[in-house]
C-alpha cells in the first residue's frame, strides 16, 4: 500500500499549476492538533511538577525543624561550657552571642568563625553558623532570642529555678516555636501555647532593641 505523501513531500504538477499533497484544510487540521497534543502535554507536567513542589515543601518544614533544635544544641553545648567557665553564670543577654564564640567554635563542626557574628549581616546562603536557623531567609544574621536566667532570680525566684526555663527561643522563623530549655532539651511548641506561656509563665519579652542585642527582658509583675 502506498503511504499518503507528508508535509515535506509536495511535488510540482506542471498540468493542473498546483503542487500534489494533503489538501490546505487538512494541513491546518493537524496543525491544530499538534498544538492542542502540546498544550495538553504541557498542563500534565505542570500539574505533577506542582503535586511535587508541594510534597518538598511540606517536607522541608520538619527537616528544617529538625535542623533548628540541632544547631541549638549545639549552642546549648557552648552555654553550657560557657557556665562551667565562669562559676556557673551564664553570659548576660546584651553580650551573649559574642560571649560564646570561643566556646561555639570548640564544640565544632562549623566551616565559620562566629566571633563577629553579632554585627555583620550575612546573606543565606552558604552561612553555617548555629545562630542562624535554616528557615531565617533574612540578613538578619542570628535567629534566637536568649533569655538571662539571673534577670528573673529578683522578681521570680521559683521561674529561674525551673527546668524547663527557655534559654534560647527561634519564635521568627517556622511556624511553631523552638525553644531550648535551661536542661539543655529542645523542642517545638505551638505558637499559641508559646505566647500565653512567655507572657504568663515565664514573664519575658522581647527587648525593644532585639534585633541588635536578639534577647528577651523580664517584664515586671502587674
Amino acid at each position: 500500500m502506498k503511504r499518503p505523501p507528508s508535509v515535506h513531500e509536495f511535488q510540482p504538477d506542471h498540468t493542473e499549476g498546483r503542487l500534489l499533497g494533503p489538501e490546505p484544510a487538512e494541513l491546518g487540521l493537524a496543525r491544530y492538533k499538534r498544538i492542542w497534543q502540546i498544550l495538553i502535554s504541557g498542563l500534565i507536567i505542570g500539574v505533577v511538577a506542582f503535586i511535587m513542589m508541594g510534597a518538598f515543601l511540606k517536607a522541608r518544614g520538619p527537616a528544617r525543624l529538625t535542623d533548628c533544635m540541632g544547631r541549638q544544641r549545639v549552642l546549648g553545648q557552648a552555654l553550657e561550657m560557657y557556665r562551667q567557665d565562669n562559676d556557673t553564670r551564664l553570659p548576660p543577654a546584651a553580650v551573649w552571642r559574642w560571649a560564646i564564640s570561643d566556646h561555639v567554635d570548640m564544640v565544632g563542626g562549623l566551616t565559620e568563625s562566629v566571633e563577629d557574628v553579632g554585627r555583620v549581616a550575612r546573606p543565606p546562603r552558604g552561612f553555617s553558623s548555629p545562630m542562624r536557623c535554616l528557615a531565617n531567609q533574612t540578613t538578619i544574621p542570628i535567629s534566637y532570642l536568649y533569655l538571662d536566667p539571673t534577670e528573673l532570680q529578683p522578681q521570680y525566684p521559683d521561674v529561674a529555678d525551673r527546668s524547663d526555663l527557655p534559654v534560647l527561643v527561634d519564635e521568627t522563623h517556622h511556624r511553631s516555636v523552638v525553644v531550648l530549655g535551661a536542661d539543655g532539651s529542645s523542642h517545638v511548641v505551638q505558637r499559641p501555647k508559646w505566647v500565653e506561656d512567655r507572657e504568663n509563665t515565664y514573664h519575658i519579652a522581647r527587648r525593644p532593641d532585639w534585633q541588635n542585642t536578639f534577647a528577651y527582658y523580664v517584664a515586671a509583675p502587674q
